[in-house]
């Protein structure tokens, strides 16, 4: 019969066993883990940073086409002023009325062109 004291050793090494290898497995589990987190949050930092250098670019655009629009309204107001013939209209008063006529799909007789 084997002694008690060898059975002991026997199961203690084999828990030991058990436990580290229990132990080293939730570690490597935890670094792949760690690993995938840390590329995603590296991927989220990359789309981060390419929308943000987009916005940027769109906020440049936007005061360019601003500016633009500024000047286009600044000099219409500035032709407008010196030439105020461009805001009368020429047209006697009954041709007025044709083009509102015409407008609305009106003939000259007064009724629908479409219907």
């Amino acid at each position: 019969m084997t002694p008690w004291w060898k059975i002991v050793i026997v199961l203690g090494w084999t828990l030991a066993s058990f436990t580290t290898g229990w132990h080293v497995k939730g570690k490597y589990v935890q670094a792949a883990q760690l690993e995938d987190y840390q590329k995603q949050v590296a991927a989220a930092q990359t789309a981060q940073q390419e929308a943000n250098d987009r916005a940027v670019d769109l906020e440049k655009q936007l005061a360019t086409e601003r500016q633009l629009a500024h000047d286009i309204n600044s000099k219409t107001e500035q032709t407008i002023e010196k030439h105020p013939e461009f805001t009368s209209c020429k047209l006697p008063d009954g041709s007025v009325q044709l083009l509102n006529d015409a407008i609305a799909g009106r003939t000259a007789s007064g009724f629908n062109a479409g219907m």
